[in-house]
């Protein structure tokens, strides 16, 4: 089977990026991947399995000539003739990234929400794949709502050690686009964290303007780790933190601060 892919961010730290790259691991194994990426760094999660390909942006990064559909008015012969000459057995559209759905022949159209809203674009798409069951909030055609297990890759072989880390530490790792993902949180409980808290992020992500060094009290951050380095950090954290506001009616388990901090103080994990 050939699938396309279309994403932001191809590469570096965060949740997305670990979806996208735990995604093409998975379906790499079998089928061939093609990847539209608006954005790609070698570092974190940067993934490049044998029957992969990130398509160079002039093949894709132009203007398509057709409009979309208006909701309701594709027939279906219509879809029946796409489908017949895909090029694409299968297209997944990661949200915010480009649509080049309209630029390649593509069966199945899939579109991932990642954690916003899809209802202003879900009639392009034949299905909506969830990251978690409340996500169903976000689309108005229930019956496009399919959830799926989350894909994981496997862990990198081995860690390779990260230099000039406090002896203990928490642990985060997020892009800041959006302030539900909770840079404001980070940096008001960093302060009276009884430990620094380790912030990875990618520096191909869009950031608020950096301000005063006295903003980041508690802090360590640091940009475009590998996967090894990333591991080395995950089994040397005293606990992974999720600031983000989404987390928890996601129906996730992350280790919220005050709760780490208090175990911490208590001698406790």
């Amino acid at each position: 089977m050939r699938i396309l892919i279309s994403t932001r961010y191809l590469g570096g730290s965060g949740g997305i990026e670990r979806h996208v790259a735990s995604t093409i691991e998975c379906l790499g194994e079998r089928h061939e991947i093609d990847v539209c990426a608006t954005h790609a760094v070698a570092t974190g999660y940067a993934v490049a399995p044998d029957r992969a390909r990130v398509l160079p942006h002039e093949q894709w990064d132009r203007p398509s000539r057709r409009k979309h559909p208006v909701a309701g008015t594709r027939s279906v012969a219509r879809d029946w003739r796409r489908r017949r000459g895909a090029l694409y057995d299968a297209y997944l559209h990661y949200q915010h990234a480009e649509h080049v759905q309209r630029r390649f022949p593509v069966g199945v159209r899939m579109v991932i929400p990642c954690g916003d809203d899809v209802r202003s674009i879900e009639d392009r798409f034949d299905a909506v794949l969830l990251e978690a069951p409340d996500n169903e909030r976000f689309v108005e055609d229930k019956s496009k709502a399919v959830l799926f297990p989350p894909p994981l890759n496997v862990p990198a072989a081995r860690s390779v050690a990260v230099d000039g880390l406090p002896a203990e530490f928490f642990l985060t790792i997020f892009n800041p686009h959006h302030p539900r993902k909770g840079q404001a949180n980070m940096q008001a409980v960093a302060p009276r964290s009884p430990i620094p808290i380790v912030w990875c992020r990618s520096s191909q992500s869009p950031y608020p303007a950096e301000r005063a060094a006295a903003e980041f009290d508690g802090i360590v951050v640091l940009e475009d780790r590998t996967q090894e380095e990333l591991r080395f950090l995950y089994e040397r954290c005293r606990a992974y933190i999720s600031f983000d506001h989404n987390q928890a009616s996601a129906g996730r388990s992350p280790t919220h601060c005050s709760t780490a901090c208090r175990r911490c103080r208590a001698g406790e994990g």
